[in-house]
């Protein structure tokens, strides 16, 4: 009885609105201690590429990046780098962690201002509830880079989302308005992040009630056409960088035999995932075409469920309280367990935790639609799951566990090919190993730094470039070599990688996480 009355206050205290106000401060302080002053000791981080590309723009340069000497364009479309970060270096600042900062703070104060436009909108329950799943999405990050990357698109994204669900809420007064105010954020959203496609959901549900069909028509103009619109803008603009109106990520140098996932998809993070259960590849395509539009058609069909069942009915707001209470659990197991690395059991806490998510989210909607919460809350799932699946996985020690649980290994012996970033080799060199890495360049003193900076290792000084024959000299020693393609600057017109992809055979070994990371070189 006793633990239960403290699970119940537990949950009371976590429904508090108040609480979110004093957990985003404490998550702008810890943001901000992480924060370093400049970019200089960080890799390819995104929060530099947005940064740097801004202050191109303010120079007259275009949106370009410089990483290790080369000039490339960025991968992102303007959008966040020119709202956002150009005006601070237009007022003069040269630095680019004052671009950086900017960066955290602006996803900060979204992320409250967030919670006040929610506030004043909806009860007091539901603005906590708001508030708290943006929190929730955002509270398990605590490495700069992974801070920089969804404050700098997803928080937005979801912040332009929430603000799609206030103008729904005033659909009554003026229909037409709210649908085109409707599809422009989440233009604005889809045109930050491809992937916030899946804001648009709960959306086209809520169109499937529209009646009689000339209004359905219109409405649904209203809503897409500014969707569509800046999605033709983000295609235009890689078409004008990359060649291609899809960036399809950065495998477009490898030749197709190279692929054992040949297409993007929702389903891709998920699939990441499936990877570490089944080494079989062979079947990853087909999943690939049903995990995708499984993702999709979740959301569609948890609307359907709560419009017919009513679950108002079968959920208590009390007891939703204590299973909110206990979403604490998970975490702490979450994170007890993590040496240990229990994959299995870490997915288990991943589906359980959105489980009393769930029950909590439906117990907080007194007289607001249920399906149209149920829908949000699933693209909200979806946006979450990249960072479980993607970048938790960034830390070494991690992606070396799902290395090591992979199909095929990296034998000790290895010799490892790519370009140096410190996502791309650290996790190979986790304890004592005999791999040797080779660079494709040596740019300046290049050292090695682990996932949070507490490690840094020399590499070699004489690269591929210079030194071609260390790959015949480890084939002749019996080793297999290997060469990294989640890269991310590397160009189809890259006279070193033509060699080495004319010189040798190139197959897949395994993937990790998303992609196919590594694959094997053999003598033709």
């Amino acid at each position: 009885m006793f633990a239960k009355r403290a699970l119940f206050a537990i949950g009371q205290a976590i429904c508090h609105p108040k609480l979110w106000v004093v957990a985003y401060v404490a998550l702008a302080v810890a943001v901000l201690w992480r924060t370093p002053e400049s970019a200089g000791d960080l890799g390819t981080s995104d929060s530099i590429e947005y940064a740097t590309s801004a202050k191109h723009w303010v120079d007259g340069e275009g949106l370009t990046i410089i990483t290790y000497g080369e000039v490339h364009p960025s991968r992102y479309p303007p959008g966040y780098a020119v709202l956002f970060l150009a005006p601070i270096y237009a007022l003069g600042a040269s630095s680019l962690g004052a671009g950086i900062y900017s960066v955290v703070a602006t996803g900060i104060g979204l992320a409250i201002l967030l919670w006040i436009l929610c506030a004043q909108f909806l009860p007091s329950r539901q603005a906590s509830c708001a508030a708290g799943i943006t929190l929730g999405a955002t509270l398990f990050i605590w490495q700069f880079d992974w801070v920089s990357r969804m404050i700098m698109s997803d928080i937005p994204g979801v912040f332009l989302f929430f603000v799609v669900w206030t103008a729904w809420l005033g659909r009554n007064k003026n229909p037409n308005l709210s649908y085109l105010i409707a599809g422009t954020a989440t233009g604005i959203a889809v045109s930050l992040r491809l992937t916030h496609l899946a804001f648009c959901i709960p959306l086209l549900v809520g169109l499937f009630y529209v009646r009689p069909m000339s209004l359905f028509w219109r409405r649904a103009s209203l809503l897409l056409v500014p969707i569509l619109l800046c999605m033709a803008w983000q295609m235009f603009y890689y078409h004008q960088v990359f060649g291609s109106p899809l960036f399809t990520g950065y495998h477009y140098w490898l030749p197709p035999s190279a692929y054992s996932l040949s297409l993007e998809s929702v389903g891709e993070n998920l699939l990441g995932m499936l990877h570490i259960f089944s080494p079989e590849h062979k079947r990853t395509e087909l999943w690939q075409w049903v995990i995708g539009p499984a993702m999709v058609a979740c959301p569609l069909l948890a609307a359907w469920a709560c419009r017919r069942w009513r679950p108002e009915h079968w959920v208590r707001t009390k007891e939703a309280r204590v299973g909110l209470g206990l979403v604490a659990l998970p975490i702490v197991l979450f994170y007890a367990c993590y040496p240990f690395q229990p994959v299995r059991f870490m997915l288990f806490l991943y589906i359980a935790w959105f489980a009393l998510g769930a029950v909590w989210t439906l117990s907080l909607c007194d007289r607001f639609p249920k399906w149209l919460l149920l829908a949000i809350f699933g693209t909200l799932v979806f946006q979450v799951q990249d960072f479980f699946c993607t970048k938790r996985a960034m830390e070494s020690s991690y992606r070396h566990t799902l290395m090591v649980q992979s199909d095929a290994q990296l034998p000790e012996d290895a010799l490892l090919i790519g370009q140096f970033s410190t996502i791309s080799a650290q996790y190979f060199f986790v304890g004592d190993s005999a791999r040797t890495f080779l660079p494709i360049y040596s740019k300046g003193s290049a050292h090695l730094v682990g996932a949070f900076g507490e490690e840094r290792r020399p590499l070699a000084s004489n690269d591929i470039s210079r030194n071609p024959e260390r790959i015949e000299e480890a084939f002749d020693a019996g080793r297999r070599v290997f060469l990294m393609t989640e890269l991310t600057h590397w160009r189809t017109d890259d006279v070193i990688l033509d060699q080495l992809l004319d010189k040798y055979h190139v197959q897949p070994s395994f993937a990790i996480i998303r992609k196919p990371s590594v694959v094997e070189l053999t003598r033709k």
